[in-house]
């Protein structure tokens, strides 16, 4: 399902310098606890802008939009989920289990979940509003909870961290950790 309201972001100081990620945040925090915040998009940057942001304590922060960085910075992720205006923050990543069913261009079904356009990138799949394409299949995803048990028979299963990326690959964080620490 598309979760336009959830975000990965690590913060630019817990970044390898000249690392490329994801679009630019500007996290102003609402409490000293660091769990509510909101962000600053700044059309254009004010004189004093390095300033600006000190004064402020606004942190920038990159989203992560792909698997590889997702593996990288997993233990500096920060998962900021919209409610009510802010943005709620937890430092953990959400591993959301979900079902996929690909339909081909001419073989069409239809059946009452959530319909997205797809892109397929080595053991992912990249999901998108919905988009009639005559060339181009499209697909169902659902999390298990709501799929009926016959249909589930056909569905694949998949891994959902980063919003609207699906993995076919489990990710295992606590393996990554002890890869990492030795």
């Amino acid at each position: 399902m598309m979760e336009n309201d959830k975000k990965l972001l690590v913060f630019k100081k817990d970044c390898d310098n000249g690392d490329v990620l994801g679009q630019t945040y500007f996290v102003k925090f609402l409490d000293e606890d660091k769990t509510c915040a909101i962000f600053y998009k700044p059309l254009i940057a004010p004189r004093y802008f390095k300033e600006y942001i000190k004064e402020n304590e606004i942190e920038e922060a990159y989203e992560i939009k792909s698997n590889d960085k997702l593996l990288k910075y997993y233990d500096k992720i920060y998962t900021f989920k919209s409610e009510g205006g802010v943005y709620f923050v937890n430092k953990k990543v959400d591993i959301t289990e979900k079902l996929v069913l690909l339909v081909d261009k001419g073989m069409e079904i239809d059946i009452d979940l959530p319909k997205f356009s797809y892109e397929v990138d080595q053991n992912t799949i990249i999901l998108s509003k919905y988009k009639k394409n005559k060339y181009c299949g499209y697909c169902y995803v659902s999390t298990p909870s709501i799929v009926n048990e016959d249909l589930k028979k056909i569905m694949i299963s998949a891994q959902e961290v980063i919003p609207n990326v699906l993995s076919f690959v489990s990710y295992n964080f606590d393996v990554i950790s002890k890869k990492k620490k030795k």
